[in-house]
């Protein structure tokens, strides 16, 4: 049995559902101040930063001529990015394989060369992820074990990257390549 959205006896369409959940429960959306109320920094920032692109770059360009410029800067940067993760995901490098000839009765067999696709970016984003998920849990147990505690809240800011984030971006990049070797390193079998 399928129990899909479309499944339902009113008619839902996943992308309807989407939005509603932006609405309802973006950091801007009719839950935005009960969830900053109980410092809950989640769900999608999306809404509001769209929506602070448009005060700075659309309502804000009256007095600045540099604006518009600005903002198509930054949506080409944003094409660049998007379009340079998509071909380092996709990316492969092929490894040449020659197999020997060999010759059975008058016919002559093999000396064939095929390629072995090898994925640039093996690991994908799993180390992205691991290292997320490790880093930001001290910083989550510090925070909950001492509330009131001045140099538990720095702490905790330091490593779940608040702000002052040098800490928690230096630990986060050495995690990420850590990860990346330790992914590989488990997951690709030279033998298959």
């Amino acid at each position: 049995m399928n129990h899909a959205c479309s499944d339902l006896p009113f008619s839902v369409s996943a992308v309807s559902l989407k939005k509603k959940y932006v609405l309802l429960f973006g950091a801007q959306g009719f839950f935005g101040p009960w969830l900053r109320e109980h410092d809950i920094q989640i769900i999608f920032a999306l809404p509001g930063a769209l929506f602070q692109v448009y005060k700075t770059y659309v309502e804000g360009a009256a007095g600045n001529p540099l604006k518009p410029l600005q903002l198509v800067a930054l949506m080409l940067f944003l094409f660049f990015v998007v379009a340079a993760v998509i071909a380092i995901t996709q990316a492969q490098r092929r490894v040449s394989i020659h197999y020997a000839k060999r010759v059975v009765g008058r016919k002559m067999y093999g000396g064939q060369t095929q390629y072995m696709p090898l994925k640039v970016n093996y690991a994908g984003v799993m180390p992205i992820i691991f290292a997320q998920a490790i880093l930001l849990f001290p910083s989550q147990i510090i925070g909950f074990l001492f509330p009131n505690q001045e140099w538990a809240r720095e702490l905790s800011m330091a490593l779940g990257g608040g702000g002052r984030g040098w800490v928690y971006y230096s630990l986060s990049a050495l995690m990420i390549f850590f990860f990346s070797y330790f992914w590989v390193a488990t997951m690709f079998q030279p033998n298959q």
